[in-house]
């Protein structure tokens, strides 16, 4: 961007417009103080690419997992109906869309409210992901949500008041709604969770905003806050025809290292703003990358070119799935058995959603080698080695312990030699 002066008495006709920070200013930066909150999440979301990244891989991995139902002792429950309710939750939504809006709620904000429509203790009509941006929560000085209040411009809005079951605190408005949600850790207070983003903001801040500066030079055709002197004295005229010849002539990509030819006895030309370079715009982003990648437990060979080959991305997936999406995927099925399971009446007592780790092939054989193993060492049933396979029930006459047939004591191989 240029700058024309005549004088330096006439420097008081220079405006800075706040709609060349239009970009930024999109953004509240002043949580930087505080908790990201709801809406600055998903603006970083929409605004920065390694945090969409980073949700989307999760969010499209846990989509894939299929919930099952096992009870109490592990075994697979086939043709349930929450499974088939689950299948379509909502008018407008399959159980893939309406599970991945659960979990990146999750992994913005650190919570993820879900709306259920009827009759309490029925099962349910459908099912519906709350933004946490329109939830308003009242403790009543208790330090834990005593009312939860959903704005009128979303989906389930009203008043739901706490009601005490066994060990577990539900929230209904009247006898048609309940509204469920999950919390991540907060170490400030019992009503809402923390979001991840919260340790990173000052880092995606500082690659942001290098963004917008090398975004500034790209459209304006120069280095920002360059400033022409004419020591010439031009008039008003003057300076308008010099600084349409730069612009028509210099500014723009396509006129990327042009000579400048400039029209005056007397021109300086004064450099006071800092350069691509010395903003390190390429390691801010990725520094920030890095540091968003690590928060959400993503190995950064997935996700960055540079450092991915065949041979670390094949054995970094199962690593993925171990520490970034199947954490995930139980936290978001303990509210959905909460939730739902309770309504079908007492056969699904004790039940409880769970995912099957043979649908990820990566994992499948990982699991199948560590069976092995342990079927090797003997010190397992067939049936204690089924409970780690979901949808696996115990076999009749599983539960004895096999040894194999040529294993005999010592003291018997030292009496046949003559020993005491």
């Amino acid at each position: 961007m240029f700058s024309f002066f005549k004088k330096k008495k006439t420097r008081s006709n220079l405006q800075v417009k706040s709609s060349d920070n239009a970009f930024l200013d999109t953004f509240d930066f002043s949580f930087l103080n505080g908790s990201v909150t709801p809406y600055n999440a998903h603006k970083v979301y929409d605004q920065f690419s390694p945090v969409a990244i980073a949700v989307n891989k999760i969010a499209s991995a846990i989509e894939q997992i299929s919930p099952i139902i096992e009870d109490s002792e592990g075994n697979c429950i086939d043709n349930a109906e929450p499974l088939e309710f689950l299948e379509q939750p909502n008018d407008y939504q399959q159980y893939q869309e309406f599970i991945g809006e659960v979990v990146r709620e999750y992994l913005l904000t650190g919570n993820s409210y879900v709306f259920v429509n009827g009759v309490v203790g029925s099962p349910p009509v459908e099912l519906y992901s709350v933004k946490g941006r329109c939830i308003n929560i009242d403790d009543s000085g208790k330090g834990w949500p005593v009312r939860i209040m959903v704005g009128s411009n979303s989906i389930g809005s009203g008043v739901y008041s706490k009601e005490s079951t066994p060990r577990c605190a539900r929230f209904y408005s009247g006898n048609m709604a309940e509204l469920g949600y999950i919390s991540s850790y907060n170490p400030n207070t019992n009503l809402r969770g923390k979001s991840l983003l919260d340790s990173v903001m000052k880092q995606i801040k500082a690659a942001v905003e290098a963004s917008h500066y090398n975004e500034m030079i790209l459209k304006n055709g120069g280095n920002l806050s360059n400033i022409i002197l004419f020591k010439d004295s031009p008039n008003n005229d003057q300076i308008k025809a010099r600084a349409k010849m730069l612009r028509e002539q210099y500014s723009g990509t396509n006129n990327a290292g042009k000579i400048a030819v400039l029209d005056g006895e007397k021109v300086e030309v004064v450099t006071v703003g800092a350069s691509p370079r010395d903003m390190n715009f390429k390691e801010l982003t990725d520094w920030a990358a890095i540091q968003v990648y690590s928060i959400y437990d993503i190995p950064i060979e997935l996700v960055m070119q540079t450092s991915s080959t065949y041979n670390n991305i094949s054995t970094l997936v199962p690593e993925f799935y171990r520490q970034a999406v199947l954490p995930r995927c139980k936290k978001v099925f303990s509210l959905l058995t909460r939730l739902l399971l309770s309504r079908y009446g007492k056969k699904f007592e004790g039940c409880s959603f769970a995912y099957d780790v043979q649908q990820v092939e990566s994992l499948k054989k990982q699991a199948i080698e560590d069976l092995k193993k342990r079927k090797e060492l003997g010190l397992e049933t067939i049936n204690e080695l089924r409970l780690d396979l979901p949808g696996r029930n115990k076999l009749e006459g599983g539960d004895e312990l096999y040894q194999p047939a040529n294993l005999v004591p010592l003291s018997d191989e030292l009496q046949d030699f003559g020993g005491e």
